[in-house]
C-alpha cells in the first residue's frame, strides 16, 4: 500500500522545496508552488475544492497545454510505486466520491494518499496534492504538513 512519510514544513519556501525535491523540479516550478500556497493561505482557502485543484494544476504547469488543469484520460503508472493508479475512465467518478480537501477532512493525509493513487492528472500530482495539504494543513493546524521525499 501507497504510504508516503510526511514531515512539518517550517515556512512556504520549505515546503515548496519539500513538495518539489522528489521530481527534479525546475526553479520554476519550485517558485510557482510557493507562489500558489502564498495565494491559497492569504485567501484564506479553508476548502480545497476539484475545481482549485485543477487551478493549482494549470499555475504550475502553464507548459503542458494539452494537459494543463485536465484529468487525465489514458491509464499511467505511478513513478517509484508498485501501487497503480486507477483506470482513467474512473478518474472523475473517483476525484467526486474523494472530493476536495478541506479543515473538515478528518485525516489530512489519507486524503493526499487517496489523491495519488488516484493520479488524476498525467503529471504534477504530488505537487498539486502536496499545495492543497501544506495549505489546508496550516489553516487546520498552525503548521504546514508536506510529503517528505515522495
Amino acid at each position: 500500500m501507497f504510504n508516503p512519510p510526511f514531515r512539518r514544513a517550517t515556512g512556504i519556501d520549505d515546503a515548496a522545496r519539500a513538495i518539489n525535491d522528489a521530481h527534479g523540479a525546475a526553479t520554476h516550478r519550485i517558485n510557482n508552488t510557493a507562489y500558489m500556497i502564498k495565494s491559497l493561505l492569504e485567501g484564506d482557502k479553508w476548502n480545497i475544492t476539484l475545481f482549485d485543484l485543477r487551478s493549482i494544476h494549470s499555475f504550475i504547469f502553464p507548459d503542458l497545454p494539452q494537459d494543463v488543469g485536465r484529468w487525465r484520460t489514458s491509464n499511467v503508472e505511478i513513478r517509484g510505486s508498485d501501487e497503480k493508479p486507477c483506470d482513467a475512465v474512473l478518474v472523475p467518478e473517483r476525484m467526486e466520491a474523494l472530493g476536495g480537501i478541506s479543515v473538515n477532512t478528518l485525516i489530512l493525509t489519507d486524503w493526499y494518499r487517496d489523491f495519488q493513487i488516484i493520479h488524476p492528472f498525467y503529471d504534477g500530482n504530488g505537487r498539486v496534492g502536496g499545495v492543497a495539504l501544506a495549505v489546508v494543513s496550516k489553516l487546520k493546524y498552525g503548521h504546514m504538513i508536506v510529503p517528505d521525499g515522495v
